[in-house]
């Protein structure tokens, strides 16, 4: 973008030494391009990856980023979300991936997310959606045909 160009520059003689020095690993790797992830981000990957979604702890997730679950808690509280609308969220996008996979039924998926017993999964999943499992799916079907057409 020609807009990028406006930009003022942000390097001098030793940063770019510094740069130069280490090239091409930042440019690979991406580090020092970004801002590094917030911590809420951080736990999103790790109940998306290592952890279950609906039974991960404070105490597991810090001693994983190495904080007191406290620290946890009060470094979210400042980002300003609990753990508990991040294990949620991660939940929503898990279970609307495993929705789009043909051959799981609804209450398969219930159990891999964790869920008791299928009707709290549909409670959650309306709620989530405003619609019910079987009727998103439809909709999801129907929209796949569409695009067919």
């Amino acid at each position: 973008d020609s807009a990028i160009l406006r930009y003022p520059i942000q390097q001098n003689e030793q940063s770019l030494q510094s740069f130069l020095r280490r090239a091409p690993y930042p440019l690979i790797s991406g580090e020092g391009l970004h801002e590094p992830p917030s911590l809420s981000q951080r736990i999103e990957t790790l109940l998306s990856t290592e952890f279950n979604q609906s039974n991960a702890t404070a105490q597991q997730l810090g001693a994983r980023l190495g904080l007191s679950a406290r620290s946890l808690q009060r470094h979210l509280q400042q980002e300003g979300i609990s753990l508990q609308q991040l294990k949620d969220r991660s939940r929503r996008r898990r279970a609307l991936a495993l929705m789009r996979q043909e051959g799981l039924s609804v209450s398969s998926i219930a159990l891999l997310l964790g869920f008791q017993d299928t009707s709290a999964f549909h409670r959650a999943f309306k709620k989530w959606t405003g619609t019910t499992p079987g009727r998103w799916r439809q909709t999801l079907n129907n929209n796949d045909d569409e695009k067919l057409l």
